[in-house]
């Protein structure tokens, strides 16, 4: 527990310069990590967001240089594909 409150201490006067009542070590880091586990719900769901934007942005190139389909049907398309990879990757093992 002291290295967590160090860790804290040092997260924030790093980050925040040194200010009082910002984000929980454990926020701050879900947030650096992209690990949905903040323990705060809005931001959890902003981090998995974020996550699938990142998954659909890996797979557009995937979907570019098919020939069928216009712009938006690709987009959909890469966000669909990032979907399935979040759902998969978010599966327990």
């Amino acid at each position: 527990m002291h290295v967590v409150k160090d860790m804290k201490s040092d997260l924030h006067d790093c980050a925040f310069g040194g200010l009082q009542g910002g984000l929980s070590a454990q926020e701050y880091a879900a947030i650096h990590l992209k690990v949905p586990s903040s323990g705060t719900d809005w931001l959890d769901k902003l981090i998995k967001e974020s996550r699938l934007m990142d998954m659909a942005t890996a797979a557009m190139p995937l979907v570019a240089n098919t020939p069928n389909g216009s712009p938006e049907q690709k987009a959909g398309w890469a966000i669909d594909h990032a979907r399935r990879m979040f759902a998969e990757f978010s599966r327990p093992r």
